[in-house]
């Protein structure tokens, strides 16, 4: 099986590692020159695509069974360039392309905006308020729209974290400062392993929907940081419910839809990194 990986950051090179040891034929895409070269020291197939680009996307897929959409911004590139501008190129080039199989993508679950406090699934509505979020629905609409063609799986990812990414070093360089926002609301998070492992499972089992992707393990933020900050031996951070709070918004997500289709969380309790 062919995937090409839209986006060779965090989400993409783990889930690379993963799929190359399943055998299948996987291709990266980075913006960056200087990345392209990087990334050919560790793997063999890279392209150095502008994924906004309909011709270069369209001659990218050729040969491909699957699409795996996980782009991100880089310095300098607004949420529209990094993600309508990129579904909607490949929107325009999947209408030439009948070998797909499957498209996956890799939204938030920021789109689902305050749900004030309480248990959200994949049916909830979608309140985001924010400019950002306004784009990653108009985003994630766009992947929808081509459910005629080809299988379309969303996933509304929780906050990532993981090794490379760990909430101790963000606590470590928010301190002294206050954290933003509520200290009540509980977070939602996922590691990176398990994204990833979520990922490969939807390819084998040709899944399509959305679906929330989170632990089991939505502590508030106070208990989070706080136990955090023991075992790092950091300060316990204060909170300023006045300063905005990045994912805005209080709500438990649930990722029941696809552990009920037989995925399992490999940390479904959270790990403090």
């Amino acid at each position: 099986m062919n995937i090409l990986i839209l986006g060779a950051g965090y989400v993409g090179t783990k889930l690379a590692d993963q799929l190359l040891k399943k055998s299948f034929h996987v291709t990266l895409t980075t913006r960056s020159s200087e990345n392209t070269q990087k990334l050919k020291n560790q793997y063999k197939d890279v392209l150095q695509l502008d994924c906004s680009d309909q011709k270069s996307v369209e001659k990218s897929l050729q040969y491909q069974d699957v699409l795996v959409i996980c782009v991100a911004p880089s310095h300098g590139c607004s949420y529209e360039d990094t993600y309508l501008a990129t579904t909607s190129a490949i929107k325009k080039s999947i209408q030439n392309t009948s070998k797909l199989k499957q498209i996956i993508y890799i939204s938030s679950t920021s789109v689902y905006g305050d749900q004030q406090g309480n248990i959200t699934n994949e049916a909830a509505p979608l309140l985001c308020t924010s400019d950002n979020g306004k784009i990653l629905i108009q985003a994630e609409k766009q992947i929808l729209s081509l459910q005629e063609k080809c299988d379309t799986c969303i996933f509304r990812s929780s906050g990532i974290y993981g090794p490379g990414r760990e909430p101790s070093n963000y606590l470590r360089a928010k301190l002294p400062d206050p954290l933003s926002g509520d200290k009540n609301s509980p977070t939602n998070m996922i590691h990176i392993d398990d994204l990833v492992s979520a990922i490969a499972f939807a390819i084998d089992g040709k899944l399509s929907g959305i679906f929330n992707i989170c632990d089991n393990d939505p502590i508030t933020r106070a208990d989070f940081y706080e136990k955090l900050a023991q075992i790092h031996h950091l300060q316990v951070p204060s909170f300023d419910p006045n300063l905005p709070q990045f994912h805005g918004g209080s709500r438990i997500i649930s990722s029941k839809k696809i552990q009920s289709k037989g995925f399992k969380l490999k940390y479904p309790n959270r790990l403090f990194l």
